[in-house]
């Protein structure tokens, strides 16, 4: 069963300055208030890029921690892709993607994210799931454009 939700807004800011805000893992508590913190586990090419590994523990309710690899990364795109590889049971796929794009006085950030529940494990959970997820994400980016106001 694949669920799918994104969050995006307007940034006062330049496009290369927000995709260095957004692509710094171990920065994300900066600016998405349900992460407590983010440790890089394995470095990518540059840092941040591929194939980097971190740990996300989200602060508690009820997410618990998880594992994401890093996928796509190209910083003249102002684009990079996650995908979870441990701590959600139940989750078959997951694809999460930043986009950072260049607009009249600053950048649009767009935060999409899909995944494909197993519907035995998760049943009629994963769309509250997916509805608090979105929220958490509407947050963050709200949060991101509030700081560069």
């Amino acid at each position: 069963m694949r669920r799918e939700t994104q969050a995006s807004c307007f940034v006062h800011a330049e496009p290369a300055a927000i995709f260095a805000i957004v692509s710094d893992h171990e920065g994300t508590a900066a600016w998405v208030p349900k992460v407590e913190v983010v440790k890089l586990l394995e470095p990518g090419t540059p840092k941040n890029g591929v194939p980097a590994l971190r740990r996300v523990t989200f602060k508690p309710f009820g997410w618990g921690t998880i594992e994401e690899r890093i996928t796509a990364y190209d910083a003249e795109s102002g684009s990079f892709s996650y995908t979870i590889t441990d701590g959600m049971p139940g989750v078959r796929d997951h694809l999460g993607t930043f986009q950072v794009s260049p607009a009249e006085g600053g950048c649009t950030v767009t935060w999409s994210v899909w995944f494909e529940f197993n519907p035995w494990i998760w049943g009629l959970g994963a769309g509250i799931f997916v509805r608090t997820f979105t929220g958490a994400m509407e947050e963050g980016v709200a949060t991101l454009a509030n700081q560069h106001a």
